[in-house]
């Protein structure tokens, strides 16, 4: 590799354009084929419950079924609510679409954030864009109607601001950026977001000695502001339902993951393995974990503030998740960027005078570009694919636009990061354009959808009869399609039609009823039947 020219650099005129290929890759990529799978489970929970508030004319108090939903506060479903009006409809490609719009947005902070901290501002982009194109973000998490990508936004903003104004030493908006912003966590997803609130808060006062700062009338100012928000929310809920019932699903859904529910046993072996875990998941840029390798680390970063302060943030917060077993990848989006800035923060020093840590990680990203141009052809030995359109024509486009970045790689070599993120754009609208319609038509939750439009279809007045489980995926299509709340009926009535388990209605209901029809749950993949009294 050229050692005179950095990656990151070049003439401006080259650059630019280089930046508006990957602006347009990305758009591409981001959006094709957005709204052709169906929904799975959680998916199909935030809209459903979206829908639910709408048809009952309550946005207070979430519900399922008609049954009251304590697991997540309302902020995400009046934001999918809002979609959902300005489009005049309810589909998968309206509620993913906040999901791109936040993934966007969450670019441009991350580099909004960090222009300043490295040598050019081009380092920053780069920053940006290895987190856009890591594994996770790029083919799972950017297109699913998920509350995590909006959450981990705010929750870095959270990190940001913090910092931003507390060496300002503006007290006030210190506060107020955590407590608020903490707040509409909260109002997303329960209380992950105080935990991380309280970690950052206490992070950057113990690294700045702003002890005073806890005792002082902005902390409890804003204590009094955040706890005064919660307390009006949990009022208006109270005006249709006890409140204080909500509090433990919360706690449960905070907890059911984490050191407090699993033995120690599996703790340990969770602490050893969690960090290989987010390798592969942050693939390919967590390669460059290698260049933390390093004597001087500790020292090295102390020269930068913002990434010494990314770093230990990083740390004091990926730790609650380090010793909690079963957590999904999604949970930690926000802290991505931070360890993704150390790592640029050490790449700007390695790549003048490429060090063993450096040339091992740039062979291995030599090894993904060499590679991916061969194995999208392996799409020819998966049987699922025959249902694509000009499979053919596609796999070889794409082959042919990897192999030509391949040769810009070795022409512009101080481009070649961007060259890997070109490849991933392309991988992702390969994935787009292949493995979308495919899992379209053969995976589980196209079943589910068919057969519960189905019904919806066939059956009025269908109700789900008592205790019986119908997954949120059933829910969301058979409420979606009949544009009504689905309810809950403990009694059997004439000529109306019920969804019931299959086991209850063979042990109490065989005499009494016929079985009109049935339906796979969206989530135990087990039948349903639709009943009717004889």
């Amino acid at each position: 590799m050229n050692t005179k020219k950095s990656q990151v650099t070049g003439t401006d005129k080259t650059y630019k354009k280089l930046i508006l290929v990957i602006i347009a890759l990305a758009i591409v990529a981001l959006m094709y084929n957005l709204g052709i799978m169906s929904f799975i489970g959680d998916e199909a929970l935030r809209s459903l419950v979206s829908m639910e508030m709408h048809y009952r004319n309550n946005y207070i108090m979430p519900t399922t079924n008609g049954e009251f939903y304590f697991s997540k506060p309302p902020l995400y479903n009046w934001i999918l609510l809002t979609f959902f009006y300005v489009y005049g409809s309810v589909d998968e490609w309206i509620a993913r679409f906040p999901t791109v719009i936040f993934t966007l947005l969450f670019t441009f902070t991350i580099y909004h954030f960090y222009k300043n901290t490295f040598e050019t501002k081009r380092w920053a982009i780069l920053l940006a864009l290895m987190f856009l194109t890591c594994g996770r973000i790029m083919f799972w998490d950017s297109f699913l109607a998920l509350i995590d990508i909006f959450f981990s936004l705010l929750m870095f903003l959270m990190f940001m601001l913090a910092y931003r104004f507390g060496h300002k030493e503006n007290k006030w908006m210190f506060f107020f950026s955590l407590y608020g912003l903490g707040f509409l966590g909260f109002m997303l997803k329960g209380f992950p977001a105080p935990m991380f609130l309280a970690i950052t808060m206490m992070t950057y006062i113990t690294m700045y000695k702003k002890w005073s700062w806890l005792l002082s009338k902005f902390h409890l100012f804003n204590v009094l502001i955040f706890g005064g928000f919660v307390a009006l929310y949990y009022y208006l809920y109270n005006q249709s339902y006890e409140a204080s019932e909500t509090v433990a699903p919360l706690l449960e859904q905070a907890t059911k993951r984490t050191i407090l529910k699993y033995p120690v046993v599996d703790v340990l072996k969770h602490i050893v393995t969690y960090p290989f875990e987010n390798l592969y998941h942050f693939l390919p840029w967590s390669i460059f974990a290698l260049l933390l390798i390093r004597p001087d680390f500790i020292k090295k970063i102390k020269e930068n503030d913002l990434i010494n302060y990314s770093f230990w943030c990083f740390i004091a917060n990926v730790s609650v998740y380090w010793v909690s077993p079963e957590v999904f990848p999604r949970y930690v989006l926000m802290l991505v960027p931070l360890i993704f800035a150390v790592f640029t923060y050490f790449l700007q020093f390695e790549i003048k005078l490429p060090t063993w840590r450096l040339k091992i990680a740039n062979s291995l990203l030599y090894f993904i570009a060499l590679i991916l141009p061969v194995g999208v052809y392996v799409v020819f030995f998966v049987d699922e694919t025959d249902v694509v359109n000009h499979l053919v024509l596609k796999t070889v486009f794409i082959s042919i636009l990897m192999a030509v970045t391949i040769w810009l790689i070795f022409k512009y070599r101080q481009y070649f990061y961007y060259f890997i993120v070109i490849d991933i754009l392309l991988l992702r609208i390969f994935f787009d354009a292949v493995i979308m319609p495919s899992r379209a038509v053969y995976s589980h939750t196209t079943q589910v959808k068919n057969e519960s439009i189905a019904l919806a279809r066939k059956y009025e007045p269908l109700h789900v009869y008592k205790d019986t489980r119908l997954f949120f995926n059933n829910l969301f299509y058979i409420t979606n399609e009949k544009d009504q709340l689905i309810d809950k009926q403990s009694v059997l009535l004439p000529q109306h039609f019920y969804v019931i388990d299959s086991l209850d209605w063979q042990s109490n209901f065989a005499d009494k009823t016929m079985k009109v029809d049935s339906v796979m749950d969206g989530e135990f993949r087990q039948k349903r039947y639709v009943i009717k009294l004889k």
